[in-house]
């Protein structure tokens, strides 16, 4: 992805008063749409307003490149910083504008803006709400702060295989003596990278008459994020400036051989949880060389495999316990007080049994990310067509079964000849695990109120029509979420684009 001179620090208005948008829902960027539910009489009332407020890049692109797609995001836990990893390997971060200072920790509800506008006189409420709207308004800009290249592209040649390049997740761990540390994951190896802001003085200023090169014999990039430059004549006003230079710290290799899919941090902040398809182990962060393996569901006979592992997460409050999804659906709580090597798991999440079964039932039925709630008593599931809601405390059945895009079951032979069967939506809970978010095709995202079951359609932008499947675009996806730690904030992906909404 080139991020070069894509991040500006400013960002497109939207409307500011909601009530102007009650009977038609256009936002900026995107629209909403309501499902009506036939079995409640009421239908489903709208229980959220998205906009997005900035886009990166800013620009469109003539054609989009395979190799931008971004395949990650994750939030740092002050939700300061935004990481984002595609395709080519590489790694942006974006930090928060520095006027949001105060407000990073601090969990604002834009429904307070509301009942503000109701407390105050008639005269003088519009002029403070819209001050107090543009205040926050501010504080949630975000810019480029620092890209590198995490991973290139290999080749085993023991085992006459290409290992991609492409960031399959990223994780943020606790930052240390100033520096923001995260880790990234390809295929094969895990990395851990070390962020530094240092300042370099470099020419403020010279005559824009004459050529640079009376003052530069040579200006050279040397790859870490700094200019290495040397000076033929004298430069006036030397001025200082910032810049972010990202090492890598450690390298987690040779523990898996197989693809690894997914890594999550413990809450313990030392240790972390690396998942393939057929193990998962633990590692110490400060511990490169050695990984403990708590999960082996690899058969002794190779054709006796029927199921592989499809994601891992780490439980927020409890670092003894952990989850890992499966291709058939199937959810495993694991507890490493019972036993070093979890072979089997203390609770099983299954839905039932369902007779109307087809050819394609165990594919869209196979889970591609799970996750914890922030209290760590609910756990977030998603399927091909579901997404699935389960209390920790019940594992007979979930609690709630939203349906993502049951429109498109018809077209299943059309999206498994063309691939598009085997996508992996992620999903994720908001900071107060009241709503659940999750992608859709048609560039969507599906929001669901856990307490009555409301679901919301919003389309974050409407791409150029291409390679439909009947009354959808399987090429235009949301794959890629992430939500703010703290804040009503949501970053979405689709293809080479992140978007940043608020306001749900």
């Amino acid at each position: 992805m080139n991020f070069e001179n894509c991040f500006p620090e400013v960002y497109p208005h939207w409307d500011q008063n909601t009530r102007n948008n009650e009977e038609g829902l256009d936002r900026v960027n995107g629209y909403t749409e309501l499902e009506e539910d036939s079995n409640n009489q009421r239908g489903i009332q709208r229980i959220a307003h998205l906009y997005s407020f900035q886009k990166f890049p800013s620009q469109y692109f003539e054609t989009e490149r395979d190799c931008d797609f971004v395949t990650a995001l994750a939030f740092d836990v002050t939700g300061d910083f935004l990481a984002i990893g595609d395709k080519s390997g590489r790694v942006a971060i974006l930090k928060r504008n520095a006027s949001s200072k105060g407000f990073g920790r601090t969990r604002i509800d834009y429904s307070s803006f509301e009942s503000m506008e109701q407390r105050l006189e008639p005269g003088t409420q519009n002029h403070k709400v819209n001050e107090e709207k543009e205040r926050y308004e501010d504080s949630l800009v975000y810019s480029l702060w620092a890209d590198f290249q995490s991973h290139e592209p290999e080749f085993d040649y023991l085992k006459s295989l290409e290992i991609e390049e492409k960031i399959n997740e990223i994780q943020w761990c606790r930052p240390c003596a100033m520096n923001q540390l995260l880790l990234t994951t390809n295929d094969k190896t895990i990395k851990l990278w070390k962020l530094r802001e240092k300042g370099l003085s470099v020419a403020a200023s010279y005559k824009p008459s004459e050529s640079h090169a009376e003052y530069f014999s040579e200006n050279i990039w040397n790859g870490t994020g700094m200019f290495r430059s040397t000076f033929v004549n004298k430069i006036e006003n030397p001025r200082k400036t910032r810049t972010v230079i990202a090492r890598t710290k450690n390298i987690y290799c040779n523990a898996h051989a197989y693809h690894i899919n997914s890594i999550s941090l413990n809450c313990d902040e030392e240790t972390f949880l690396s998942s393939d398809d057929l193990r998962i182990n633990i590692w110490n962060l400060e511990m490169p060389t050695q990984a403990f393996n708590v999960v082996d569901i690899k058969p002794e006979v190779m054709e006796d495999l029927n199921e592989v592992i499809t994601s891992a997460k780490c439980h927020p409050c409890h670092c003894h316990l952990f989850i890992h999804s499966s291709s058939k659906g199937i959810v495993r709580l694991c507890d490493l007080r019972s036993s070093a090597l979890c072979d089997r798991s203390a609770l099983d999440f299954e839905q039932p049994y369902l007779s109307n079964s087809s050819f394609f039932s165990e594919i869209i039925s196979s889970i591609s990310d799970v996750e914890f709630s922030p209290s760590g008593e609910y756990i977030l599931a998603r399927d091909y067509m579901h997404l699935l809601l389960w209390d920790i405390r019940m594992p007979r059945e979930p609690l709630l079964k939203v349906p993502v895009h049951d429109y498109i079951r018809s077209y299943l032979c059309e999206l498994y000849e063309n691939d598009f069967i085997f996508d992996k939506f992620r999903c994720s809970f908001s900071y107060d695990g009241k709503l659940l978010f999750t992608g859709s095709y048609d560039n969507k995202v599906v929001c669901c109120n856990t307490v009555n079951g409301a679901t919301m359609n919003y389309t974050i932008e409407k791409g150029p029509v291409s390679n439909s499947v009947g009354v959808f675009h399987p090429s235009h996806k949301v794959l890629e979420i992430a939500t703010h730690p703290w804040e009503n904030v949501v970053a979405t992906a689709s293809g080479a684009y992140v978007y940043l909404h608020r306001g749900y």
